[in-house]
């Protein structure tokens, strides 16, 4: 395990011998460095940390604190990441998160507050994006609190807007906003992400042309939802993203918009017989689209035309009751470059996928997800082992498998461990009955697997067990447990450390999650103090978690439930976030945690 920063000593890191180069000399090569280079050396030791926090020309501007602003902010008189930022002259913040819930009590008792609260933040000349955040029903006030906070921070460039639904009733109403602001312009924005769930309204268009209008010099705008030629025609360069349903996506393939699109996802997608000229405008017209993400329901309707080239498709969901023997064998073939691919039925046939292994070596990441609704024990079985064995033979690289069957045996769990040897993230789920078939004391060998999230059973009260299910994943950094009796948490946690050299974070439950802290020497789970925001923002390649906990004096924080969002149950549930970020350091996060290289969406 890495040693970090608060746990070396300055005087044995001074000694190395690389140390004892000039300070000249180590600037010259810290020049040479990237931004994710940088990272990993602020890491090695106090005096290359001191280095590189305390010189402004050597730390790229790439790379920056994200401030995620929650509650705790307004509990202290002083913010610890500004502390921390006139300790470290380098460092600038470069990214807030806001969330409008913690200012809207507070915006309607003064309307004030929100210039108070920012007067105490200096340097926001360096703040480029803003990530806007609301979670209940919509109305103007929480877009008013927004614009105030552009008019602060007058140098953003990226908004992304995370809400959860934009319902019926919402209406955009442009008048406030226009009485307010009239006059002022928000010139440095370029980018618009709207992040929302994917749902039907007439009264979207209105809203995004609405939010849009102020920013006259917008160069990119993704996540729109549904399709209008007029919205289409009125921002065709500035639009990059959209996900509409299989009627709305033949209107955009018909419509000559102009629009050039870099990522494009379809629901309810249809192979259809006359789908040839559709795409080859996709493939042809369409130069800049990297990516095509499909979801297909009731897939026996239709089956792809193999004279079509559908190699921008990286993402393919298939869901619905019309599976049929070797069905999905027949359709895989026809995607060549497909990295995420999603099944997800309740059809009542005992095995419906395939009998034979193909040479689909691409897919990363592999859902699986049947129940069968109103069946008993004894029929809950989905996939006979030749289905499973053949599938995972021809998913040979993935990496990420979750998995819910509803019922499970080791001779599942074995078949994974057996086949998937590159596997770095397992979830798996199944039914409350079915989860003391699992023994984790005869636990197949799985030398790559980094995170892991299953259901608790008794197999876990047993020391030999537990020691057993370590040493066949040696290199587990992340553990989610869910639902383990409190009583038997703290027995579990140690056995856990004891035995596993790199794990750095272990959750029990939705609410609790502890990080690995070295006390005095020794290696031990701690609570982990966090802010109630939301981990899809946390979008950086690279990031460097700084403990702020210390500062503050907040009893009350909020935990956060951390291991993988419901992005994987359904691709409505959850929007995704897909984007291109520099690197950040996370004052909020993890405080404990060396690098996090790992995006959310």
């Amino acid at each position: 395990m890495k040693r970090k920063i608060d746990d070396l000593d300055k005087e044995e890191s001074a000694d190395s011998p690389i140390n004892m180069l000039f300070t000249e000399n180590l600037e010259k090569i810290f020049t040479y460095l990237t931004g994710t280079e940088m990272i990993t050396c602020r890491l090695v030791c106090v005096l290359w940390n001191d280095l590189l926090c305390n010189n402004s020309r050597l730390l790229p501007k790439s790379v920056g604190i994200h401030l995620r602003i929650s509650k705790r902010h307004f509990t202290t008189k002083e913010i610890p990441e500004l502390e921390i930022m006139r300790e470290k002259p380098a460092l600038k913040l470069t990214k807030i998160t806001v969330d409008a819930e913690i200012f809207l009590k507070k915006f309607r008792e003064d309307p004030w507050s929100i210039q108070v609260f920012f007067k105490l933040i200096q340097d926001l000349e360096f703040v480029s994006q803003i990530n806007f955040k609301y979670a209940p029903d919509l109305h103007m006030e929480v877009f008013e609190i927004l614009f105030d906070v552009l008019a602060i921070c007058r140098n953003v460039k990226k908004i992304v807007l995370h809400l959860n639904v934009i319902g019926h009733s919402f209406d955009w109403d442009s008048t406030l906003l226009r009485e307010k602001w009239a006059g002022f312009c928000f010139e440095s924005v370029e980018e618009v992400i709207f992040e929302h769930k994917f749902i039907q309204n007439d009264g979207l268009f209105q809203f995004y042309a609405g939010f849009c209008c102020p920013f006259k010099n917008l160069k990119r705008i993704s996540g729109i939802i549904g399709f209008d030629a007029l919205f289409y025609g009125l921002y065709r360069k500035q639009i990059k993203s959209i996900r509409v349903f299989n009627d709305e996506f033949i209107k955009f393939t018909e419509a000559d918009t102009e629009v050039l699109l870099e990522k494009l996802e379809v629901y309810d997608f249809e192979f259809r017989h006359e789908e040839k000229a559709t795409w080859n405008y996709l493939n042809e017209v369409q130069t800049q689209l990297k990516e095509i993400k499909l979801k297909i329901t009731y897939p026996a309707f239709y089956m792809p035309n193999p004279v079509v080239n559908y190699g921008k498709v990286k993402a393919l969901s298939i869901s619905g009751d019309c599976f049929r023997i070797n069905q999905l064998y027949d359709i895989l073939p026809n995607f060549k470059n497909i990295e995420d691919l999603k099944i997800k039925t309740d059809y009542p046939y005992l095995c419906n996928i395939m009998h034979q292994p193909s040479s689909l070596l691409t897919i990363k990441n592999l859902t699986l997800y049947a129940r069968k609704s109103g069946c008993s024990q004894e029929n809950q079985h989905w996939f006979c082992h030749r289905c499973l064995s053949s599938m995972f033979k021809t998913l040979r690289k993935t990496n990420k498998l979750v998995i819910d069957l509803g019922s499970i045996s080791m001779q599942y769990i074995n078949l994974i461990g057996r086949e998937l040897i590159n596997l770095e993230k397992l979830i798996i789920n199944f039914s409350s009955e079915f989860r003391n078939l699992i023994q984790i004391s005869v636990w197949p060998q799985m030398s790559k697997l980094k995170e892991i999230k299953m259901p608790y059973n008794n197999s876990w009260l047993k020391k030999s067990s537990i020691i057993k299910f370590c040493a066949a994943c040696p290199n587990l950094r992340k553990i989610y447990l869910a639902n383990v009796p409190v009583i038997f948490v703290k027995e579990i946690q140690s056995i856990l450390v004891e035995n596993l050299e790199h794990l750095e974070t272990f959750q029990f439950n939705a609410e609790i999650i502890f990080v690995v802290k070295e006390i005095y020497g020794k290696r031990m789970l701690k609570p982990k103090e966090n802010t109630n925001c939301d981990d899809n923002f946390s979008d950086s390649n690279s990031e460097i978690f700084i403990d702020t906990s210390t500062r503050y004096d907040d009893s009350d924080s909020d935990h956060e439930f951390d291991l993988e969002s419901d992005h994987e149950s359904d691709p409505e549930s959850e929007p995704e976030i897909d984007h291109e970020s520099d690197h950040e350091i996370d004052l909020e996060s993890d405080p404990e945690s060396e690098l996090s290289s790992e995006s959310d969406q």
